[in-house]
């Protein structure tokens, strides 16, 4: 993974978490998706999340004594883009199979995201002793999604007639499609929240962070 850094939140800090760095970029992961119908991998490259100024804080929590904190972050449309390679096999109601393939730009669109962040710190000592805090672990305790759409760029190579036909399939099974990417898609989350915790928490001076923690505890 690939970090940004921004200079702008810290002076516009009013809630321990609603501050943004983005987009965040995730150098590459991977999505399967194995069901009697496809059998495909998606491999994702430089993949920009953003969205995360409209958050909304549905509830924080801080533990002062073990550096524990809890929030539920409500997203209405986080936007992750990139390069994507695809490959697999497709097949059809009239028993007809297809290759699948493709390799370029991509969008994903995730809408009403629910997640519940549990965070755990550890205190560390730099620049002239200042006291700062370092993620130890980074947990989603729960993740919901309302509702995603996703448009690859080059799918079959511009083959419109091929890649409407994939389309329309996959549509027609929009919850399995749903289920089994759940847990690469909720892995790649987990990892891109990490990074956007780490960069947001270990820029800010610890006697900085409780006193906001404290405030809107």
């Amino acid at each position: 993974m690939r970090r940004n850094r921004s200079k702008d939140f810290v002076s516009g800090i009013n809630h321990p978490i609603n501050f943004t760095i983005e987009p965040m970029i995730v150098d590459s992961w991977v999505l399967n998706v194995n069901l009697n119908f496809v059998n495909g991998t998606e491999y994702l490259r430089n993949s920009a999340f953003s969205g995360f100024s409209n958050c909304t804080i549905m509830s924080a929590s801080y533990n002062p004594q073990n550096y524990t904190l809890v929030y539920t972050s409500y997203y209405p449309h986080i936007l992750e883009t990139g390069f994507s390679y695809n490959w697999g096999t497709i097949s059809f109601e009239d028993g007809s199979t297809d290759a699948i393939y493709g390799r370029g730009g991509y969008d994903r669109h995730l809408y009403g995201s629910n997640i519940t962040h549990r965070i755990t710190f550890v205190p560390v000592h730099r620049d002239h002793g200042v006291e700062y805090l370092q993620v130890q672990r980074y947990e989603l305790d729960s993740y919901g999604v309302r509702d995603t759409s996703v448009h690859w760029q080059n799918l079959y190579e511009g083959d419109t007639i091929r890649a409407n036909r994939a389309f329309n399939r996959l549509a027609q099974n929009p919850m399995e499609i749903g289920a089994a990417v759940e847990g690469t898609l909720r892995e790649g989350m987990t990892n891109m929240f990490r990074l956007y915790t780490e960069q947001l928490i270990s820029s800010v001076p610890l006697r900085q962070l409780r006193r906001h923690f404290v405030n809107h505890s």
